[in-house]
């Protein structure tokens, strides 16, 4: 899925009540998030956040894929700056997940908020609006 696909995707899956964006379309996603290209992972990760918005139904299958992104092999600056989409993307789906994925989250984020860069920076200040 290109980039401008997977934002349109993202963008219509919370007006589409028919359900015609499925779980291929997540699955793209999924795949994107996990792209070599920086650039493309950035897109995936941003999109994931959308759907799981849109879609509380594929939280943990989402969520699972935004944390496998903190154990990829990356250069450091790269894997901080998507990092740091993750940490926007969790925010953006607090506090929708059940309780027991609603832990996970803070737990992951509490872990990201330990980092000096920009990831540490946005975990703290989403963990700080959640108090």
């Amino acid at each position: 899925m290109r980039w401008a696909a997977m934002d349109i995707a993202g963008h219509l899956v919370a007006t589409d009540t028919t359900g015609q964006i499925d779980e291929a379309a997540l699955n793209l996603l999924i795949a994107a998030a996990a792209d070599d290209s920086m650039v493309t992972a950035a897109h995936g990760i941003d999109n994931l956040a959308r759907f799981g918005s849109a879609r509380p139904a594929w939280h943990s299958q989402i969520l699972a894929e935004l944390f496998r992104v903190e154990t990829t092999h990356r250069p450091a600056n790269c894997r901080e700056v998507l990092l740091s989409k993750v940490a926007d993307a969790l925010g953006t789906l607090l506090p929708g997940p059940s309780e027991v994925n609603r832990a996970a989250v803070i737990t992951f984020l509490n872990r990201l908020a330990m980092n000096d860069g920009r990831d540490g920076k946005k975990a703290s200040k989403i963990l700080k609006r959640l108090n």
